[in-house]
């Protein structure tokens, strides 16, 4: 005789009993003992039941250390644990393994969910937040202060330098210029002095003025000479 157990197996059936009982009457009225065999189901599936946790209630204080951790039901168990976080509606992979520990800081703000992941599939968590006090200050930020205020007087005097190199530099070529432009009209004045002083120096030539007698010998070849006429 045999009796055949037909099913789907699924998830919910792994690591469940399955027993099979036989039993067979010797006589009318009478039995033998009955026979009984067990099989434990072992049943394949992907991860499932993926949660995301936070190792303490939110908002938390700047500066503290807190730790997410992942879980999940497969079989076999889930080889890769991925942590998400999501921005903009885009998930950013932050890191892998287990667990997540963050030193928070205003920068971690917002929500994280993992994902579980295994030869026969994958499964990600509901998604959780991570908020920060606004009025709270780590001890690490009040001691980065005083080498933030250092750096913002070194820029500064830094700044104050190039600025006064730059002004001192401009005035000297200013003043270059100025002294070659004065260079310059002095040795126009001089040139103009000196042609005016050689004109002022330059005696005056006299005019030309004929001799005496330079007059009459052109008057007399002028008008020719004319025979006297004896009166009679």
């Amino acid at each position: 005789m045999t009796s055949t157990l037909t099913f789907i197996a699924s998830a919910g059936h792994h690591n469940q009993n399955v027993t099979c009982s036989v039993s067979y009457p010797l006589t009318a009225g009478g039995s033998t003992e009955p026979s009984a065999a067990t099989q434990t189901l072992s049943v394949l599936y992907a991860p499932r039941f993926t949660v995301a946790t936070l190792s303490t209630s939110s908002p938390v204080s700047e500066g503290s250390i807190v730790t997410f951790t992942c879980s999940s039901d497969a079989n076999p168990p889930a080889s890769l644990y991925t942590w998400y976080r999501v921005d903009t509606g885009k998930l950013t992979k932050k890191s892998e393994g287990e667990m997540l520990v963050l030193k928070v800081s205003h920068r971690d703000i917002g929500v994280y969910l993992c994902e579980a992941q295994s030869q026969r599939g994958s499964h990600r968590s509901r998604p959780v937040s991570l908020e920060v006090n606004a009025t709270t200050v780590s001890s690490d930020s009040v001691g980065v202060i005083p080498y933030i205020i250092c750096g913002v007087v070194l820029v500064l005097y830094i700044l104050t330098v190039v600025v006064d190199v730059y002004k001192y530099q401009s005035l000297s070529r200013r003043l270059k210029q100025i002294e070659l432009k004065g260079e310059h009209t002095y040795a126009d004045l001089r040139t103009s002095n000196v042609a005016s002083d050689y004109d002022q120096l330059q005696p005056r030539q006299p005019k030309a003025t004929p001799p005496p007698g330079d007059s009459n010998y052109e008057n007399l070849q002028k008008s020719p000479c004319k025979p006297e006429v004896q009166p009679k």
